[in-house]
């Protein structure tokens, strides 16, 4: 014996599954209007290839040692790695945060810095001459609420041609 099946919904699911498709298509066709209307995709007869599209491509506008500065800095507070942490903080940050340890307990109504990440893929970056901002998620363990994850801004300071961790606030 074969299990009776129910085709009645199969025209109904084909219809959804082809509204999703013209749905999607909607999407794309639309996205790629209003790029073209910003000016920051083009549309152009190739004598080869036909009609070709060329999408936007991201460009920084910040130094991007900004970001890598505070990336690895985050890498070595994820590790608990603080000694290495440390030494990306600037010689003015360092007269407030004394050791590698205190940085751990650097915001101590929050409890101890046990990981960090950089927040936004550097669209948070601010960046003006010598002097830069960054946010990043601080995961914060046996401060009075508990295991937290807060939002911080990271400063930063040009030294050089290197860029220093300069402040941590909330």
């Amino acid at each position: 014996m074969h299990p009776v099946t129910d085709n009645s919904s199969r025209p109904a699911l084909a219809k959804r599954s082809l509204a999703a498709r013209l749905a999607t298509i909607a999407v794309i066709v639309t996205l790629l209007v209003v790029f073209m209307a910003c000016g920051v995709a083009t549309v152009s007869n190739a004598p080869v290839t036909g009609t070709r599209y060329v999408l936007p491509t991201f460009t920084p506008e910040f130094d991007t040692s900004v970001q890598q500065t505070v990336i690895q800095f985050c890498q070595a507070i994820s590790d608990g790695n603080y000694n290495q942490a440390y030494g990306y903080l600037s010689a003015h940050y360092k007269r407030t945060v004394s050791s590698p340890t205190q940085l751990a307990n650097q915001l101590p109504s929050r409890g101890k810095i046990a990981g960090c990440m950089e927040f936004g893929e550097g669209h948070f970056i601010k960046e003006s001459g010598d002097h830069a901002t960054d946010s990043v998620m601080l995961m914060m363990t046996g401060g009075p609420f508990g295991n937290t994850t807060d939002a911080a801004n990271v400063g930063l300071v040009r030294v050089g041609s290197t860029w220093q961790i300069d402040s941590i606030s909330q």
